[in-house]
Formats: C-alpha cells, sequence, structure tokens
C-alpha cells in the first residue's frame, strides 16, 4: 500500500507513525478532560488515531489510482502510434512515458528500469499493474500478455482498449453527477450535529458539561458519536458505486 500511494516510508516506521498517534491522542485526551472521562475518550481517540494514517494511505491510493486512469486512454494510443511506426513494445513504452506526465510515467520508467536490470518484461508488466491496482490498469496488461503469447496485432487491441476505458470514463463521470447532491447531503448530515453541538455549548455551557462529567453523559455521548460515524460509513458505502 505504501507503495502504491507513492510514499517513501518503510514499513517499521508507518506503524511507528501510526502508533505515536494512536498514543499521542489517548494522552491528549487523558490530560485535557481527566482519568475517568479521559480514558473512556482516550481509547476511542486512539483508534481514531491509528487509524488516521490507514485512511490517509488510502485517499492517496485512491487519488493516485484516479489520476492514472485518467492517463489510460492518451497512453493507450501513443503505445498503438508507436507500434503502428515499426517500435518495439519496449521502445514504444519508453516513448509513451517521455510524454505522458507523472504518475504514470513515473510508473513506466519503473518498468523500463526493471527490465534494464534482467527483469522479465512479462514479470515487469505485471508488476506494473500490482502496484497501479485498477481495474483497468489490469484489463491493458492481461491484454498485452495475451497478445505476447498467442500473437495478434497490438495496436489494434491498445486502441480497442482505449475506446473500452473511455467509454468506462464517461459513465463514471455520470454518475459522479447523478450522486453529486446525495454526498453533499451525507456530508452535511456528518458535520451537523457537531455543529449543533458546538452551538449549545455556547449558548448553555452548564447543561452541555454534563455530557462529559456525567457517567450517563458520557455513554449517550459515545453512543451517539458511534452512531453517527456508523451513518457516515454506510452512507458512504452506499454512495460507493462499483462500474
Amino acid at each position: 500500500d505504501l507503495d502504491r500511494a507513492d510514499l517513501r516510508l518503510r514499513p517499521g516506521e508507518y506503524v511507528a507513525i501510526r502508533l505515536l498517534l494512536a498514543l499521542l491522542f489517548f494522552l491528549g485526551s487523558v490530560v485535557l478532560l481527566g482519568v475517568w472521562p479521559g480514558l473512556l475518550f482516550g481509547i476511542l481517540l486512539g483508534v481514531l488515531g491509528f487509524m488516521l494514517p490507514a485512511l490517509y494511505v488510502r485517499r492517496r491510493i485512491s487519488k493516485r489510482t484516479e489520476a492514472i486512469n485518467e492517463q489510460l486512454s492518451e497512453f493507450l494510443r501513443l503505445t498503438a502510434n508507436a507500434m503502428r511506426a515499426g517500435l518495439a513494445l519496449l521502445q514504444a513504452l519508453e516513448s509513451g512515458a517521455r510524454q505522458l506526465h507523472p504518475p504514470l510515467s513515473l510508473e513506466l520508467e519503473r518498468l523500463l528500469v526493471d527490465t534494464r536490470l534482467g527483469a522479465k518484461v512479462d514479470d515487469a508488466l505485471r508488476d506494473l499493474a500490482e502496484r497501479v491496482g485498477s481495474y483497468e490498469a489490469r484489463m491493458i496488461i492481461t491484454a498485452i500478455l495475451v497478445q505476447r503469447a498467442t500473437g495478434g496485432n497490438l495496436a489494434e487491441i491498445l486502441d480497442n482498449a482505449a475506446d473500452t476505458i473511455e467509454e468506462r470514463e464517461r459513465i463514471r463521470g455520470e454518475v459522479r453527477t447523478f450522486t453529486a447532491q446525495q454526498r453533499l447531503t451525507g456530508n452535511i448530515l456528518s458535520v451537523y450535529p457537531l455543529l449543533l453541538a458546538l452551538l449549545f455549548t455556547a449558548l448553555h455551557p452548564d447543561l452541555m458539561s454534563l455530557l462529559w462529567t456525567e457517567t450517563a453523559g458520557l455513554v449517550l455521548l459515545t453512543i451517539g458519536a458511534g452512531l453517527q460515524v456508523t451513518g457516515f460509513l454506510v452512507i458512504r458505502r452506499i454512495l460507493a458505486i462499483d462500474y
């Protein structure tokens, strides 16, 4: 995941960051809220602190994969034209790497470096598909590998793949447009209770303080926070349409 997110961290460093954030969130809760409420919220905040780096990595992977997918159609057209001009596959990939922008150009350069260091072309292509991790990339690599094993007009295959990807991008854009209002509603509903809590705390601080000074208030606050997070995740899951 760190490789796919393009983060220059070793696994040990990544785990250490997650543990450090969890500890800081836990200790901060204990210091600010006291021992009893601080321990309860410290556990919840510690879990949150531990999960934040993972969420950040997943977000970077999603953004990077999306950026690569947007470049795939252009990459396929460039590669197909280069092969029609008489270049071999690796030469066509090198030509595409020079003409494209990151992040796809970086992945192509890494593939070329692997082949220069002795890796088989098929293995380097599979590694590329694994690093990118998108359905479109796996589809393209599979088509290239099948063509290398059975023969055929690779330039035509790449053009057909480019047409398919462009159609998928069109459908993806339509889905985003149709679900934009629902996603906005979900985000508003997620922050609405927090804004109300801040407003009531400003207007009636003595009344709201019962939520973190009394046991019953802490229980209700914990249940409410859990339900709010669950609702947010359910909304995100419903709107995560596979296409």
